[in-house]
């Protein structure tokens, strides 16, 4: 299942690409604690989207895929 807000915070890909699985090459989507924090049970997804995505770099990946600064 596509992730384009992951995807273009951590690559800066514009989310219009978001389904192109080539595209998910960050490490982070092989780490088993960054993806385990998408459980089916028990996913931690909004506790831990701000240590996740709200870095400098990332922001300005985010930016750069043309999501908006808010």
């Amino acid at each position: 299942m596509p992730l384009p807000i992951y995807l273009a915070y951590l690559t800066g890909t514009p989310t219009g690409l978001a389904g192109d699985t080539a595209r998910y090459t960050a490490s982070l989507f092989t780490n088993t604690t960054f993806l385990g924090r998408f459980g089916v049970y028990e996913p931690e997804v909004l506790n831990s989207a701000q240590t996740d995505l709200q870095t400098t770099a990332r922001r300005a990946n985010a930016l750069a895929a043309g999501l908006p600064a808010n």
